[in-house]
Parts: C-alpha cells; structure tokens; sequence
C-alpha cells in the first residue's frame, strides 16, 4: 500500500515495511555463488533509511561479509543522478574492489539508471542485463542478453554490472548466520562522512522532479453478457469498439 505526500510529492515511507529489490535480490545471489565458485568478499551497500539495516541483516544471513548503510536525511528526495552520486562517493571509501553488482532496476521508479550512472561517476566499464559471469586472469567473461539476442563479452576489472533476475533466486537465510547478523555492526555513511557536494544531493539537488501524479481507478463494475456464442461474441466486439479498444 503506496502512499504519496501529496506535498512534496515523495512517497511516504513512513509506515512501509522495508523489503530487498528483487533485482538487486539476483545481483546478491550472483555475488554469493561467485564467492562459493571461485572466493571473494562479498560487501552489500545501500541508501536509504534507518529500517533499510534490516535488508542488510538479511544479506549477511544469506552469506554477505559485511553491509554499509548510506543513510541521512540530507539524502531524502534524491533522484537517480543523486542517488549515484551519493553512492559514487560512498563507494569510493571502499576501494579498492573488483566487480561491483547491481540490480538490473528497482521497482518502484523501474527506470535501470543507477548501476550505469554510478559506474560512470566511478569511471569504470560497464554492461548491462548480465545473466552469467566467468572470472578471467585480468577480468571476467559475461554473458548478456541484448535485443538481438544473446552476447559474449570480455570486461577488465575493476568493472560494474547490472543483472536480470532470471535464474538468480537468493537463497534462503543460513540458520547459523541468522544471529551474527543480528548482532553485526554496520557501519553508517551520512552526510559528515561522504562530505557531498550540497547542490547535487537531496530533492533540491536532483535534476528531475516530480511535478504531478495520480492514483490510477480501479472499478469492480462488469457486465455479464447473454445468449449464443455467436450473440455475445458480437456484442464483445460492438462494446471494445465503443471503447477504443478495438482498430
């Protein structure tokens, strides 16, 4: 149940209960059979609020190594280029790394911008809607899908990726990661320790803005149509095409 502030024209997070974004869900799993394959330290970022701790306890009961949260008010309202830019920053504390995983797109703006907004603020190589990853001597062999179909490229690391949910469902928690990642500490990146630039973060720092919205109409009215196959095909037909329905 989405609310939007009809004010600031956000959505209202205050009564929203918290849940990973299946795509970057797909991204973690990658990371985590990657590191089962061929060892690695797998570390899960992410920005948001406060209660977004609790989608980082979960990936660290799925197998993570470590979790930081990017959270402070300042950050509130930030679209995709802030979000990146925040990230950028936050990211850049963490160097050095190898392969930085992102979710081919979150659900509730669906707009698959800030894998490769991130990655060119970081100036690193990116591809996008990868569905399998090798790693190679000096990067790694990805396979990805393309409106022409599929592709086979090479990529030198340090690089980034998004990936598509495919066959990439997380696992479930490990019983006996549960507890240490309830007691984990994960370390907090606000405002005092990325030290942003005040003009490109927040809703005032954001290039794009919502400027209006509605709650789309739904409606339980229907009509139960009578008579022969042939009569109520017909009477299908004249209806949709009263409609715009039909060309």
């Amino acid at each position: 149940s989405v609310k939007i502030d009809p004010e600031t024209r956000r959505i209202d997070r205050a009564n929203t209960y918290a849940v990973m974004n299946p795509y970057c869900e797909s991204a973690l799993e990658t990371a985590l059979r990657l590191k089962d394959q061929h060892g690695a330290e797998v570390i899960v970022i992410t920005m948001g609020p406060p209660k977004a701790e609790a989608i980082l306890r979960k990936a660290l009961s799925c197998g993570a190594d470590r979790a930081v949260l990017v959270s402070d008010p300042a950050f509130g309202g930030s679209d995709t280029l802030a979000t990146s830019y925040i990230l950028s920053l936050a990211l850049k504390k963490m160097m050095p790394f190898d392969l930085l995983l992102f979710g081919r797109q979150a659900i509730d703006g669906d707009t698959g911008q800030v894998g490769p907004e991130t990655a060119q603020l970081l100036e690193l190589p990116i591809l996008t809607l990868v569905r399998n990853i090798e790693p190679q001597e000096a990067g790694f062999r990805i396979d990805r899908l393309s409106d022409a179909g599929a592709e086979r490229w090479n990529i030198q690391s340090p690089c980034a990726l998004t990936v598509i949910k495919e066959d990439n469902e997380l696992r479930e928690p490990r019983f006996e990661l549960r507890m240490p990642a309830k007691r984990a500490e994960i370390p907090r990146f606000g405002k005092a320790e990325l030290n942003p630039d005040p003009g490109k973060i927040g809703l005032n720092g954001s290039p794009t803005q919502v400027v209006a919205f509605h709650a789309p109409e739904f409606s339980n009215e229907r009509e139960l149509l009578k008579g022969s196959v042939p009569e109520m095909v017909s009477a299908l037909i004249d209806r949709l095409e009263k409609r715009g329905a039909l060309t």
